[in-house]
């Protein structure tokens, strides 16, 4: 029915001597408009049905408080982010079993250097085979698609390089600060936690498939995962929010204790740039700058064997040993000293932003009717954000305790 635009007027009072023509209103009230009314209904009283009998007008639910639609909204978001992380993680780990499944059914014989090359690009492979559909899947519906993420950036090329620096910087200094924790925790209580090898296998296939894995497709692959869609669908929460959110889900998924705060360093820092340019170039490249590091380091470190620096054999055959490998060990330690440098540098700068700039630190807030707990306090009561969160912590544990 159309609405009009309609303001009752009070009944005319009847001229002296002129007949009112109409019942007294105090006997007779007229129903009060719909508006004045206080669930709003309008004034309809349905038609008899066939048997003479007025059915039932079914009751009108209240609309849903701002607070409340907030909360459902941002459950709803938070369902959504877990469930991608839960299907790329156990997702990765399915298509890697099933295909070394397949392999011993085929009875497909292979020497251990071949098999481990082949279970290295199987392992990186799984991960970018449930990353492409799980990016269709993510943007489903969605406003915004790979293609709008690769905008130009809304920053000068100096204000990105400096959050490069820092980004990296303050990943690196939070790595050094975790290791030396977790050491000082192995040596009180005397346990000893499982840390993943991050040394590639000798041998060129290894490296190559290590190099373009870890150092150009995981940061291309995660920086759509995670600063495109997940941090894309949780933005209109609040931009800090979804900055430290997405960050925090980032390092969960590497599930190794030793990877787990730098990461979320990194993520936290990955995502901050790309809400302040507006484009995930920024953040590529402090994903790019990390992994390359790493994967070079990863490479270079396959071809030491380490055992020779601890298995207490004599003094000058363990300098005979590290003179040979000089031209693996010299960019090591280049390497090492560049990360340290990074790291001192990054914390620097970004403590003088913190005092010079303190309105670079200040982002958009859509939503102002959840107080910061309260939207953590949704986010992470979603029950698929709490399955989520359950396999993942539980798989870190597992894997510093040695288990799996």
């Amino acid at each position: 029915m159309e609405e009009t635009n309609f303001t009752p007027q009070p009944p005319l009072s009847p001229q002296p001597g002129e007949p009112s023509g109409a019942p007294d209103a105090a006997e007779h009230p007229s129903p009060a408009p719909a508006f004045d009314r206080p669930d709003g209904a309008a004034d309809f009283t349905p038609p008899p049905a066939a048997g003479g009998e007025t059915p039932p007008v079914p009751p009108v639910a209240p609309p849903l408080s701002p607070v409340k639609q907030a909360k459902k909204a941002l459950r709803r978001c938070s369902n959504r982010n877990s469930l991608l992380l839960l299907l790329l993680v156990v997702g990765t780990n399915l298509v890697a079993l099933g295909v070394l499944m397949a392999m011993k059914l085929l009875g497909v014989r292979m020497s251990t250097t071949a098999f481990d090359t082949v279970a290295n690009l199987i392992s990186y492979g799984s991960l970018y085979l449930v990353m492409a559909p799980l990016l269709l899947i993510g943007n489903a519906g969605q406003p915004h698609k790979v293609r709008t993420y690769f905008t130009k950036p809304k920053a000068s090329g100096k204000e990105i390089a400096k959050w490069t620096l820092i980004g990296v910087g303050l990943t690196y200094g939070i790595s050094y600060v975790f290791n030396f924790l977790f050491t000082i925790i192995q040596l009180l209580f005397g346990v000893e936690l499982a840390a993943p090898s991050l040394v590639t296998d000798t041998g060129f296939a290894n490296a190559l498939i290590s190099f373009f894995f870890m150092a150009l497709a995981a940061p291309l692959m995660e920086e759509l995962i995670f600063r495109g869609t997940l941090l894309c669908h949780t933005l209109p929460f609040g931009s800090w929010f979804a900055i430290v959110v997405v960050g925090v889900s980032f390092g969960l998924t590497h599930m190794n204790y030793q990877q787990l705060f730098y990461a979320i360093m990194m993520g936290i820092a990955a995502g901050f740039v790309v809400v302040k340019a507006q484009s995930i170039w920024p953040a590529l490249g402090i994903h790019l700058s990390i992994n390359l590091i790493g994967a070079t380091q990863s490479i270079l470190a396959g071809h030491i064997d380490l055992s020779v620096l601890t298995g207490g054999g004599s003094s000058r055959y363990v300098m005979t040993y590290l003179l040979s490998k000089l031209p693996y060990l010299l960019p090591i330690l280049l390497l090492s000293l560049l990360c340290l440098a990074a790291a001192v540098s990054g914390f620097v700068l970004f403590v003088i932003e913190a005092v010079n700039h303190k309105d670079t630190f200040r982002l958009e807030n859509p939503c102002t009717v959840l107080t910061p707990a309260q939207k953590a306090a949704t986010y992470l009561s979603a029950p698929g954000t709490i399955l989520t969160l359950a396999v993942m912590l539980g798989m870190t544990v597992c894997n510093a305790l040695g288990v799996l």
